[in-house]
């Protein structure tokens, strides 16, 4: 499929090749290409009793998504507290949307600020990791929590890739 340069007079037959050769390539790339979209979560002074509202967010997926990579930044001037994010289905019960993984990343603070992401083992990008897809339809949860201080600045993020259908 290459497209015909057009060097002298221009036949019918080569505006059909070319016009032929460019809908193929635009096809082929609809179909194969695929959008990222971050879900974030940020919650400042987060707190053992923030209200639930306050630290998660929730959402149906509208079409199909494969979860790329999942990170939580925590930024604490005080003591270590540790602090947990969670990918869940909402209601929790559902735990067949994520195939009984456990989608979730720890964060200890210790004066400053630490990034964590999916370990290696457990990227969701490689090949010989879990691949987690997420259902159209679904209802799914990502959830802040920390269990014994309060800290400063808590954020989390989920990053999706849309997968296509070849109609």
């Amino acid at each position: 499929m290459a497209l015909t340069a057009f060097t002298s007079t221009v036949t019918a037959t080569a505006l059909r090749a070319n016009f032929g050769d460019a809908t193929a390539q635009l096809t082929t790339n609809s179909t194969v290409g695929a959008k990222d979209q971050t879900i974030f979560l940020r919650v400042a002074s987060l707190a053992v009793a923030t209200v639930l509202s306050a630290r998660t967010i929730s959402w149906t997926q509208r079409d199909f998504a494969e979860v790329r990579t999942f990170f939580c930044r925590v930024t604490d001037g005080a003591a270590a507290a540790t602090v947990t994010a969670t990918l869940t289905v909402d209601p929790s019960t559902a735990t067949e949307y994520l195939l009984d993984n456990v989608v979730s990343i720890d964060v200890v603070a210790i004066n400053g600020t630490i990034d964590s992401r999916t370990s290696s083992e457990d990227d969701f990008r490689t090949t010989t990791g879990a691949r987690i897809r997420l259902q159209p339809g679904v209802r799914y949860r990502l959830t802040l929590v920390t269990v014994a201080a309060t800290v400063d600045l808590a954020q989390c993020a989920l990053q999706l890739r849309s997968l296509r259908r070849v109609a």
